[in-house]
């Protein structure tokens, strides 16, 4: 699983280096975004569970099997899967977030 996760989290990060800096427009940002994000939490989702069938099932099933002090950055997460707003630099800055997150969880349980 913990392949799958480092997987994932590869792809978050690239997609967020080719968006930086560029000069998209706003619904090709909030696109990007919206699949860095999904990939950011099916990251954290692979390093505790194998099977579920979208981000928001990963990180709940996931929460049942990661320390408690993890649970506020997940629940973070699950709330950038809700809504984006319609600001390229928040949508951004929830990237980052997404990733810097994500990041955080599976190094800390490799």
């Amino acid at each position: 699983m913990k392949s799958l996760a480092f997987n994932e989290l590869n792809k978050a990060s690239q997609m967020l280096r080719r968006i930086e800096g560029q000069d998209l427009q706003l619904s090709a940002v909030k696109g990007l975004v919206e699949t860095i994000v999904e990939h950011s939490a099916n990251a954290i989702a692979f390093i505790y569970v194998e099977d579920f069938s979208s981000p928001r099932e990963g990180l709940l099933k996931a929460m049942e099997y990661m320390p408690q002090s993890m649970w506020e950055e997940v629940f973070k997460v699950i709330l950038m899967l809700e809504e984006l707003p319609e600001n390229k630099e928040l949508l951004l800055y929830i990237a980052r977030e997404a990733v810097e997150i994500a990041s955080s969880i599976v190094l800390h349980n490799i």
